[in-house]
């Protein structure tokens, strides 16, 4: 009897020793919890384990101050109705910079009534950045977005009044929403343009921007043909630079190109100041051109 009692006691133990280990209570909850959890909706940030892989990159004082240029315009309560504190940079002093962070969007402004050129949008890196213009009325942005932190690359845009060099760079945080230029040539030659024109000046010796003697003799030797709603009030050089001043009532400013030996048409920089263009170089021929309705008008400017 008691042998039987003593097995059926090891029995009873052994069924109790395989049983498998109960999960707690808050095991159970947190299991359910995950399971039941809802979706992330379009509002709620995505996980960084899911999208940002790369590390951030080290910001120059420069672009630190960019950062903190463009911060103080997000994070103001007033910077919609004050006009905010866009990052504005110096055209020509040096690259500028342009700090992007993923799901959000970055604006590069050009000058009012610029315009991009046929494939005047160039990345260095083109699969993980993008680069797409964006035109409403007289004004034309570029929007930039990055698809992951730690990228940097640069983005050339070419329009039809200047060329672009600007760095771009992905951070997981900071970013510059809105970044334009400001052109101190431009603004000088407006004043010597509305000089020119409300003084009774000689023409034949005038004072030009862009000439350091002060004293630059013109030449208006300048033969205009082509479409009568397009064509320039005047045409003039001062021996290093071309003038071409337009009516100010068109409604688009035509694109600019230079003719070179071979007959063919090829980019040229230029300024587009107070209705006039502002060539660095002089030409023997050039035309102007705008496309309307797909037809394209078109003026020939000649030297002598």
């Amino acid at each position: 009897m008691k042998k039987t009692i003593l097995f059926t006691s090891l029995l009873i133990s052994g069924v109790a020793l395989a049983d498998p280990v109960v999960p707690s209570v808050s095991n159970i909850e947190r299991i359910n919890t995950g399971a039941t959890s809802q979706p992330t909706t379009p509002q709620q940030a995505m996980p960084s384990s899911m999208l940002l892989g790369g590390k951030d990159l080290p910001l120059s004082r420069k672009e630190q101050q960019a950062i903190k240029t463009a911060n103080q315009w997000v994070n103001g309560k007033q910077y919609i109705s004050n006009g905010g504190q866009e990052v504005v940079y110096t055209y020509g002093a040096g690259q500028a910079a342009i700090i992007a962070t993923p799901l959000k969007l970055s604006v590069f402004e050009l000058e009012s009534g610029e315009r991009i050129v046929n494939e005047g949008i160039q990345l260095g890196d083109s699969v993980r950045w993008h680069a797409t213009p964006v035109k409403q009325g007289n004004q034309t942005n570029v929007i930039i977005k990055p698809t992951d932190t730690g990228l940097s690359t640069d983005l050339v845009v070419v329009t039809d009044r200047r060329t672009y060099h600007i760095k771009l760079i992905s951070n997981s945080k900071n970013y510059t929403p809105l970044v334009k230029f400001s052109y101190p040539e431009d603004e000088n030659q407006k004043a010597w343009n509305a000089y020119y024109q409300n003084s009774g000046a000689d023409n034949s010796s005038i004072s030009l921007a862009g000439n350091k003697t002060g004293l630059a003799p013109v030449n208006f030797d300048y033969t205009i043909k082509g479409d009568n709603k397009m064509k320039p009030l005047r045409v003039y050089d001062n021996g290093s630079q071309v003038f071409i001043q337009m009516d100010g009532k068109l409604q688009e400013t035509p694109a600019l190109f230079v003719i070179n030996g071979s007959g063919k048409q090829q980019l040229v920089n230029y300024r587009y100041v107070d209705n006039t263009f502002v060539v660095d170089r002089l030409f023997n021929k050039a035309v102007l051109t705008l496309d309307v309705g797909g037809d394209q008008e078109k003026v020939t400017i000649t030297k002598g």
